[in-house]
């Protein structure tokens, strides 16, 4: 390149800012990045491509993202990528898309340079932005160019060229279905040797298929726009293909011909419309929550289509803003707090959470900085983390019949209160006259303070179940007295007034399931405050635990094998009724310790399995139920 000269950017310590900005980034930031930027410049076709130039003369492959939207002038690319906070348009408020990601996505991975070409009107400009490898700055390379009296200069910005050092003619990178406007841009990594078409190796992005699945997993709808990756077909560099000929044609025993994946969005391969064996679209809806929240709910029924390689395939909860998916999770734990146990019923249900959007003292969500994840504003003006064990237990109360019958359907097992529920109340009353509960409640004539923001517990939780019941009544008028969510969502803060109200424990029930029910299969037991059959909740005990599993087998040998049933059954029972005197027992608890604590914290999965881990009151136990109902063991006496 006939330069030798820089052009720094336009502010002090940039690329400091540069460099904490990207790491506060996540995975193919910079796709996110560049995407939204081709849209917002309108563009309807986006491709995340490969230039094929330095590979037949260097064997190097770079990724290029091309788009046809308005592209930019001479001195819009200078403003653009040599200014940092510039993006096309100034930094707006929180719900703006900043003007400093692509940059701050892309350069730090790729300092030997990032290439961009623009066209307006047919006219080609372009740029080379990197990274000085004395000062360490970052800024454009200016090259050599003639002034129309005939002067020549040095410019940060002119016209595409013959590269022979990367390799490649910059005026042959435009592809065809780019007219008079729009912009490549050609990433050149951190070498001159160095392929970028899987992303950032620092960031651990890799495999021929992750920038799709990114696509597909982000954005919600691509109706207005076309989005293409052109993907290689295998890992190993020596099966790639050396030309762009290759790369669509075949030779006779050669295939290294490469993906051209359409994007087309999460919600497309959610509602799947092409033929799937034994699998189909089931219904949908959209359940309205007391702050405004919408939780659109799809279910399928049946078997997915293969589809894991380049979008999600299995059911996930996440927030919807502005046709982007943030805080997508489809962990165990989180469908449990919806009331959604079931594997077969989480695998096939997509819940979509659209709270709405912050503004002037209104209550509501905006994105962080990184573009990652959405925050809360209160009516106050204070932010938190979303209140999403609130929405849970509104949702469970609410849950539409479609996916309620569809867990009844997917539930098995066995549970300690439909068939015997003596052990229930006997528990019951030793609790009742053991332990008195106080909690917080509501009252314009209470004595006490509270305010409904804090994230204390203020009043009891109503039955689910009968919530369910009395919002399924034809003319109904529900009532909201005793529901807690309705006071700590979206609600103002600031004092108001209330009592300790006394009450006694409620004793929740056991079930035993599968080990898909769990986030770790060596997970023991796990509580469900919003079990939708059980509105007193319910503690899910794992039968495939070994732990259980070798209790069970070393009784059952002490006995006859026409006793193996009924010993099993035996030992199933008081492990549940462990587990739930462990739950019933912290209820004491409330009113003094802070519910998500108790729930996340104190009842969570590791603390349930630690506590019924231990020989010793298990063993003892055992050893009295079964020695009243079977006699001893002459096996132990031997």
């Amino acid at each position: 390149m006939d330069t030798n000269n820089f052009s720094p950017m336009k502010s002090e310590g940039t690329e400091h800012l540069i460099e904490r900005t990207y790491r506060e980034g996540g995975q193919y930031q910079w796709v996110r990045e560049t995407a939204v930027n081709a849209i917002e410049a309108g563009a309807s076709r986006i491709e995340y491509g490969i230039e094929w130039q330095a590979v037949e003369n260097k064997k190097i492959y770079r990724r290029t993202i091309a788009d046809n939207g308005k592209g930019m002038t001479f001195n819009e690319l200078k403003e653009f990528f040599n200014t940092f906070g510039k993006g096309g348009k100034d930094i707006g408020g929180e719900h703006e898309n900043f003007g400093v990601g692509a940059k701050t996505s892309l350069l730090p991975w790729n300092k030997m340079g990032i290439a961009v070409v623009s066209w307006v009107n047919g006219n080609a400009n372009m740029i080379y932005l990197k990274k000085d490898t004395e000062t360490g700055q970052y800024g454009l390379t200016t090259r050599r160019v003639q002034k129309e009296d005939g002067e020549i200069i040095l410019d940060e910005c002119y016209q595409p060229y013959d590269d022979q050092e990367n390799g490649l003619n910059w005026e042959l990178v435009k592809p065809d279905w780019i007219e008079d406007h729009g912009t490549i841009i050609t990433l050149l990594g951190n070498s001159k040797t160095d392929d970028t078409l899987f992303g950032d190796e620092g960031k651990g992005e890799e495999g021929t298929k992750k920038i799709s699945m990114y696509l597909n997993n982000r954005f919600w709808k691509l109706d207005d726009v076309d989005i293409y990756v052109h993907e290689l077909r295998h890992i190993e560099k020596v099966k790639w293909p050396v030309n762009e000929y290759l790369a669509t044609n075949t030779l006779p025993n050669v295939d290294n011909r490469i993906n051209k994946r359409e994007i087309k969005g999460a919600h497309h391969f959610i509602e799947y419309t092409k033929p799937v064996i034994d699998g189909k679209f089931s219904s949908n809806g959209i359940v309205n929550l007391s702050d405004g929240t919408k939780v659109c709910w799809f279910l399928w029924d049946g078997n997915r289509p293969e589809i894991h390689q380049y979008v999600s395939k299995k059911g996930f909860i996440a927030f919807l803003y502005r046709n982007e998916i943030y805080d997508r999770t489809d962990h165990v734990a989180s469908y449990r707090a919806f009331g959604i146990t079931e594997s077969k019923v989480r695998n096939n249900l997509w819940l979509i959470i659209i709270p709405p959007e912050s503004g002037n003292r209104k209550f509501g969500v905006y994105p962080k900085t990184d573009r990652n994840s959405l925050m809360i504003k209160k009516y106050d003006g204070e932010t938190d983390k979303l209140p999403i064990s609130d929405w849970a237990v509104e949702f469970s109360s609410l849950m539409p019949d479609q996916i309620y019958n569809a867990l009844e359907n997917a539930r098995s097992g066995q549970n300690g209160s439909i068939t015997d529920d003596k052990w229930k109340k006997t528990l019951a009353v030793f609790y009742a006259k053991r332990f008195d509960i106080q909690k917080v409640k509501p009252s314009s004539s209470g004595l006490l303070n509270y305010d409904p923001t804090n994230g204390l517990e203020i009043i009891i939780k109503a039955s689910v179940k009968a919530i369910r019941e009395e919002n399924q009544k034809p003319e109904r008028e529900t009532s909201r007295e005793n529901t807690d969510y309705e006071n700590k969502v979206g609600q103002k803060g600031g004092r108001k007034k209330a009592d300790y109200k006394t009450t006694k424990a409620s004793i929740p029930s056991y079930e035993y399931v599968d080990k898909t029910h769990f986030e770790n299969e060596f997970y023991l037991a796990c509580w469900v405050p919003n079990h939708v059959k059980y509105s007193e909740g319910c503690v899910q005990i794992n039968m495939d635990h070994p732990v259980l599993k070798n209790q069970i087998e070393h009784w059952q040998s002490q006995y006859a094998s026409h006793l193996s049933e009924s010993i099993r059954k035996d030992i199933q029972d008081i492990y549940g009724q462990m587990a739930v005197s462990k739950i019933a027992h912290s209820e004491y608890l409330r009113g003094n310790i802070r519910e998500e604590i108790i729930n996340d914290r104190m009842r969570c999965e590791e603390a349930l399995t630690m506590s019924l881990l231990g020989l010793i009151s298990e063993e003892q136990k055992i050893k009295l139920t079964l020695g009243g109902k079977y006699g001893s063991s002459q096996k132990l006496k031997l």
